[in-house]
């Protein structure tokens, strides 16, 4: 069953899975700051969760939404492994987030922007949500064949991307390919 269109990620093509991309050395490129409020949405079981979760800190917080119960609950067990305490876990359709305006300093997407059925409307919910001086990061894959990962007919290019998230009232800043199928694209509220 291709179930991908309900935002019910297949594992294999979720965060870090199946892409060999290291979280550490992403997030170290992409402004991740001691002390920031960052959504990770789509966050899976905390591939880039509890890494961003160190890197913000004790003075900052990281808020993973998913919409699959079973990622979360591991989610909650690795962070309590390793001692991270700075994670708040929500269960949510990404495409009906329930946050205030004006949240986060960051939002994180690794993988999960070509999942989205309506980007159109997620692309307003990612501008209420985000500060107006924060930024969104896509990390997603690239629309180039590989044998792992999603079909590529549901993958997303960097320039499209580009084009959505300027479209949804972002100026893009920064898109840069990672590895070779891969981009991470940088974006602040226009």
């Amino acid at each position: 069953m291709d179930n991908h269109r309900n935002n019910e990620m297949p594992h294999h093509w979720h965060h870090g899975h199946g892409g060999g991309e290291d979280p550490a050395a992403l997030l170290s490129t992409v402004g991740v700051k001691e002390g920031m409020n960052v959504a990770d949405l789509g966050s899976g079981a905390g591939y880039y969760t509890i890494p961003i979760a160190s890197m913000v800190g004790s003075e900052g917080r990281v808020i993973a939404v998913d919409a699959d119960p079973e990622s979360l609950i591991t989610l909650k067990k690795n962070a309590s492994k390793q001692n991270v305490s700075n994670v708040r876990i929500v269960l949510s359709d990404l495409e009906m987030l329930p946050f205030k305006s004006s949240v986060f300093d960051m939002v994180f997407l690794a993988n999960v922007f070509h999942d989205i059925n309506d980007r159109r409307n997620f692309l307003v919910s990612l501008k209420r949500i985000v500060k107006p001086d924060g930024f969104i990061v896509d990390f997603d894959w690239d629309d180039v064949p590989t044998i792992f990962g999603p079909p590529v007919s549901i993958r997303i290019s960097e320039k499209r991307a580009e084009e959505e998230f300027t479209q949804g009232g972002f100026k893009v800043i920064s898109a840069k390919r990672v590895e070779n199928h891969h981009y991470v694209l940088t974006a602040k509220p226009a």
